[in-house]
């Protein structure tokens, strides 16, 4: 389906660049950020500290295993895009 825009401002043609560009570009960059080097070694950092932290508390190693495990898990980022997944009841 196409849309024919007629007469379109100045203003409009410049919300339609940043809609069509910016955004998009931005929304990358926000989905893709958890990946970079720099925000693995701050997750690396943080669950390691999370990890000893549990152990200076005095929790068994074996729980404490289990529960970076789920920690380490509130970090993933799926990579697929939103058209891709589906929703299921």
């Amino acid at each position: 389906m196409t849309i024919e825009v007629i007469n379109m401002s100045k203003d409009d043609k410049e919300m339609m660049s940043l809609m069509t560009e910016a955004i998009p570009q931005m929304l990358k960059s926000f989905v893709l950020a958890p990946y970079t080097e720099d925000s693995a070694k701050q997750i690396a950092s943080a669950v390691a500290l999370f990890r000893d932290e549990l152990k200076k508390k005095g929790f068994s190693a074996e729980l404490a295993e289990r529960l970076t495990e789920v920690y380490l898990g509130a970090f993933r980022v799926p990579l697929s895009s939103p058209a891709q997944l589906s929703y299921k009841r």
